[in-house]
């Protein structure tokens, strides 16, 4: 019988969170569940990461914590911190699976698969976004630490990078074990009244969100100003509408930015 943890991370202190929909909803397929706190990035930590959108580098260093505590209790004296298994969380997932049903597919996933990590939770069915959720295979969590760099500085990303490279054997799940309620996230900027129309085109099947929540996503830093995907596309077309002289496209892109 394998031995597995729950951690979710969370800005929010105990109190509020045990008040949420999230945890009374985790709560209902076990009591071992261990609050770890997210991360909000004081001044050394966002001078080092000067490009990087701040809220994405604070997922990632909540995450590696999370590791680094899996790392520690893997070697402690007190087998009641010793597991086989963890499932690392994010506070704004909820159950997608029948909780009477949700530790037979967990059990048919560690039995079946050989992994680091396996995902129970992605935009796609490649696995190349989200940690939302997603299980660590405690025998792998020093080749995780070991190998991983913040190099795109989201963490999803970087993780995929090691994928590619074969640092890491990282899965999917054919379907998502848990949605993500997409109004919580802190990794978006929602200035663009105009992107609502966007809000019934979701980004897959499988997907929780749509192409408002991709164009809102925050990317990098300049000058302290988070970028998001939106601007980006925008600043590109800004270009090639001068570069061509193309006028209409300049107009256009002044209306988006103004909507």
């Amino acid at each position: 019988m394998f031995k597995i943890q729950i951690y979710v991370i969370t800005l929010k202190n105990k109190e509020d969170y045990i008040k949420t929909d999230n945890y009374k909803n985790l709560s209902k397929i076990t009591n071992k569940i261990i609050l770890s706190k997210g991360v909000l990035l004081n001044k050394e930590q966002s001078d080092k990461y000067l490009l990087y959108a701040k809220s994405a580098i604070g997922i990632s260093l909540a995450h590696i914590n999370v590791w680094k505590k899996i790392r520690k209790n893997k070697s402690s004296k007190n087998k009641e911190l010793i597991n086989d298994f963890s499932i690392i969380l994010e506070d704004d997932t909820l159950l997608n699976i029948d909780y009477n049903k949700f530790n037979n597919e967990i059990t048919k996933i560690i039995n079946n698969y050989n992994f680091d990590i396996y995902k129970i939770h992605s935009d796609f069915n490649s696995g190349f976004t989200s940690t939302a959720a997603y299980i660590i295979n405690n025998k792998s969590i020093d080749k995780i630490i070991n190998n991983h760099k913040i190099i795109l500085g989201h963490l999803d990303f970087d993780l995929y990078v090691l994928k590619l490279l074969n640092k890491i054997k990282l899965l999917t799940h054919k379907e998502n074990l848990f949605i993500t309620d997409e109004n919580e996230s802190t990794n978006r900027k929602d200035n663009y009244n105009i992107l609502r129309l966007l809000d019934n085109i979701k980004l897959s099947d499988r997907c929780d969100k749509n192409l408002r929540h991709f164009l809102t996503f925050k990317v990098f830093r300049i000058f302290n100003y988070e970028t998001i995907v939106f601007e980006l596309l925008l600043f590109v077309l800004l270009i090639i509408s001068i570069i061509f002289k193309i006028k209409y496209l300049f107009f256009i892109i002044i209306i988006l930015l103004i909507l």
